[in-house]
């Protein structure tokens, strides 16, 4: 079970640990980066409801229930890239079902290994 605090209309810039690795990847070694401040996130708005969502249609029996609030948290936020998409030319990302999945596959085979090792 899943326990979440807050209204689930709230939304983030979910991105993947491998398009965030491509783009340090690219800042530390485009020549157009250096001295810039960069915003990461895809620019995409992701509520907290489809992402749940997403988790549980990828994983056995997972559920999610909303168990109050977190004081002061805000309602949303998102990257504005124009100057990731401009300077570090990235302009695709991995999809959150994408990403899910890959996790969900890496994630398996790391319990896998670690049983075997135990």
């Amino acid at each position: 079970k899943i326990e979440v605090k807050g209204n689930l209309n709230r939304y983030r810039d979910f991105i993947f640990i491998d398009d965030v690795i491509e783009a340090w990847y690219r800042s530390a070694t485009y020549e157009s980066a250096k001295n810039q401040i960069i915003n990461l996130g895809t620019g995409y708005k992701t509520t907290i409801s489809k992402l749940l969502e997403t988790i549980c249609n990828y994983t056995d029996g997972s559920k999610f229930f909303v168990q109050g609030y977190t004081p002061g948290d805000q309602n949303g936020i998102y990257a504005d890239n124009r100057k990731l998409n401009n300077i570090l030319d990235i302009n695709k990302f991995t999809q959150l079902n994408e990403g899910i999945l890959i996790f969900k596959d890496w994630a398996n085979n790391f319990l896998d290994n670690y049983k075997k090792i135990k």
